[in-house]
């Protein structure tokens, strides 16, 4: 025990988590400005993008759009449900 009456695997326990805390808020923080994002500027993605012609630029952009919000939505899942992502790799 020392002068804060923890012991020193109370003590790693507590430094472990500050970090882990700030990856959290940081994740969170990207998913609401991603969306936020997304909110601004939908209204010109369906005038710009989804009737323009189909093109590289088109596929390009939806592919980095979606997969964005994608990647965003299932961070946020795994990583504040307790559930890995196990069960899309699993075949019944």
């Amino acid at each position: 025990m020392n002068s804060t009456g923890l012991s020193p695997q109370a003590q790693q326990l507590i430094a472990g988590i500050g970090p882990h805390r700030n990856v959290q808020s940081l994740t969170i923080s990207s998913m609401v400005l991603v969306t936020f994002d997304w909110f601004l500027t939908f209204d010109m993605e369906v005038s710009y993008i989804w009737q323009a012609q189909w093109g590289l630029i088109k596929v390009l952009y939806i592919l980095s759009r979606y997969t964005t919000l994608a990647h965003v939505a299932l961070t946020v899942y795994c990583g504040y449900s307790n559930t890995p992502l196990t069960w899309i790799l699993e075949t019944k």
